[in-house]
This record gives structure tokens, sequence and C-alpha cells, in this order.
């Protein structure tokens, strides 16, 4: 089965309707999926398939909810998305849900923009915010698409976002406090820090707005060890320094 022939090709991405809970909404007693319905069906599997354990695959690589302490349920449904922690709606959180740039429709048309909706289980939604810039320190470049994780001290509990292809990152609307904030090259795309990745983390304390600059890099968890020792006494060290003397002489321009 197809579409009828004739009339101009469909050339437009999927466009979001209406999403449940709507941005700005205070939602107390908030059960169920949160809902991100689309004007056309989406393709379920844009996001590729899983690489390894933990990975998030499929349509999930397009969904980023936090803050979260376990893994997100992402479910295609057609023509919408439906996202719900594992652990369930917790209240009095303020939970932050991007719908990241990739989301295609049967035609292979992408979107190239994203969203970000933000709602609440309790109060009033905060308006304090982080921005900052993650850059590789060994590579000396910018970390693009890197993870950043930002938790409220002493919760460990972090909202989610990623780096742009500046290596520039803003989470907004989240509540003031001390954070603890991880750069993390996300090298299996499971959106947490493992060993061998590399990473950085920095301590802020945010009013209204807080920066901060992350230089990651691959931490070293084995001490200090030697490699060799070797004696040396006080004739062999005299005879290297008359070595030196003799060498620094041979090179000494002579009139």
């Amino acid at each position: 089965m197809a579409a009828p022939p004739g009339g101009p090709p469909d050339s437009l991405p999927p466009r979001i309707l209406v999403v449940h809970p709507e941005s700005g909404a205070v939602v107390r007693d908030l059960s169920g999926a949160a809902v991100i319905q689309f004007d056309e069906v989406i393709d379920e599997m844009v996001g590729g398939a899983a690489a390894g354990a933990g990975t998030v695959a499929g349509i999930g690589r397009q969904i980023i909810l936090s803050p979260v302490a376990g893994d997100v349920d992402v479910s295609w449904h057609r023509k919408s998305i439906h996202v719900k922690p594992s652990e369930g709606w917790k209240p009095g959180r303020v939970y932050h849900l991007e719908v990241l740039p990739g989301i295609a429709d049967l035609r292979r048309n992408v979107t190239k923009t994203g969203a970000t909706i933000v709602f609440s289980t309790g109060g009033a939604l905060p308006g304090a915010a982080i921005t900052g810039t993650a850059l590789l320190w060994v590579e000396q470049r910018v970390l693009t698409q890197g993870v950043i994780r930002a938790a409220l001290l002493p919760d460990t509990v972090a909202y989610v976002a990623l780096t742009d292809s500046g290596g520039n990152f803003r989470l907004r609307d989240i509540p003031p406090g001390r954070y603890r904030v991880w750069a993390i090259q996300d090298q299996n795309s499971n959106r947490r820090q493992d060993r061998r990745e590399s990473f950085d983390t920095v301590t802020v304390t945010v009013d209204s707005t807080a920066t901060a600059l992350l230089w990651a890099f691959a931490h070293d968890t084995v001490g200090p060890r030697v490699r060799a020792v070797e004696a040396v006494d006080s004739v062999r060290g005299a005879a290297r320094r008359a070595v030196g003397c003799l060498a620094a002489w041979d090179l000494w321009p002579v009139d």
C-alpha cells in the first residue's frame, strides 16, 4: 500500500503537535508516560541499533529525560513517543524532557532542531541556569556531543545535556544551589561516566546563573611506580661532571 500518485512529494520533517505534560506545567499527580505527538508517522529506528550493554539505542537516542536515577523507558507509537522513568515520577522534582534533532519520517526527512519541555511534579518552575564549555585537554579541541551531568549536592541524581558543535552547553530552569558538574566523552553512548572515558568535574554555586569550563581527559587510577633504580656514588658522579665539562670545553670556540 502506498499514497495515491500525484501531488508534490513530502519534503518536510516531522513536526511536534502537542506534548503532555506541556512545557511549564505543574503536575503533582503525574502518572503514565509523557507523550510527544507528531504530525506524521516517525521512523522507529532512527537512532540505530544497540552497540553494547547499557547503550541507548533506537528512538531513545533522540530523547533525554532528567533528572532520573535509573533507566528511561522510551517507546515508539507510530506518530508519538512515550517516555517514562523506570523509577516512576518522583514528587517535587523539576523534569527536563529534551527531544534532540534527528527525528525522521518514513521518507527520511530529518528534523534539524530540537525542543526542550520543562515541567514540575511539585512547586513552580525555578529560573536558575548553568552554562559552559567542555574541551578535550590532550587533543586541545572542543568536546562535541559530550555528556554534561549536573547533580544538585548532596544528591547524586543529575540533570543531563549534550554539548553542541562548539562544545557549549546550557541547563536552564534548574533549582539554585551547589552543583557537581561532569563533562564526559561518552564513547559507548550510555550517557554515564565509565572507566577509561575522558571526563572532568567542577563544583559551581548557582544563584541565578553560573558558568563552568571543563577540560576532559582520561584519568589515571594507578599510583606512581618505580621503573628503575640506579646507584650513583661520589666517584661516578664526579666523573660524569668532568665529562660534561670536557664536552663543554670541546665546543668552546678557540681563537
